[in-house]
């Protein structure tokens, strides 16, 4: 995935540097750094305050020329319990405090939702997080899948 690329490109697009995009995405200028150059591959919430500093969706920060790797579906806009339990295992502290952060944002001012229910914004924000890490997670299989057989045939 070339993410850190495009990640680059939009933010020089706006004129800014990393420390600026840093501060606007509560990141580090390291952070910034490794992500651009591929050194650190970001999560998924971590993609969702880049592109929000930059005024982007999560989706703009995908190269469009790239060549699609393998899908077995598109990725799906709904999410089972079981989906937001695996997300949840591997996320961090930092991580789940950030989505905590942005699912708030969808939430009516004054505290706790005060429904039952979650709000068809709120699951809409949740599904769209879900699908992008199904989407990621797809990829990221695939493309080791790739790697290995590759290996394989320079190792035999």
């Amino acid at each position: 995935m070339d993410v850190g690329r495009e990640i680059r490109r939009a933010r020089e697009a706006k004129g800014w540097s990393q420390a600026k995009l840093a501060g606007a995405s509560d990141m580090g200028v390291s952070g910034i750094s490794q992500i651009e150059t591929g050194a650190r591959n970001p999560s998924v919430v971590t993609l969702s305050k880049i592109a929000e500093a930059l005024g982007v969706g999560v989706a703009d920060l995908f190269p469009k020329g790239q060549v699609p790797l393998p899908l077995e579906e598109p990725p799906a806009l709904e999410a089972s319990d079981e989906d937001f339990e695996e997300m949840a295992a591997e996320a961090d502290e930092d991580q789940l405090a950030a989505m905590k952060r942005q699912l708030q944002e969808h939430l009516p001012p004054g505290g706790p939702l005060p429904l039952p229910r979650p709000t068809r914004k709120q699951l809409l924000a949740m599904h769209r997080c879900v699908a992008v890490y199904r989407e990621q997670k797809k990829r990221i299989e695939a493309a080791e899948e790739h790697l290995e057989a590759r290996l394989e045939a320079i190792t035999a």
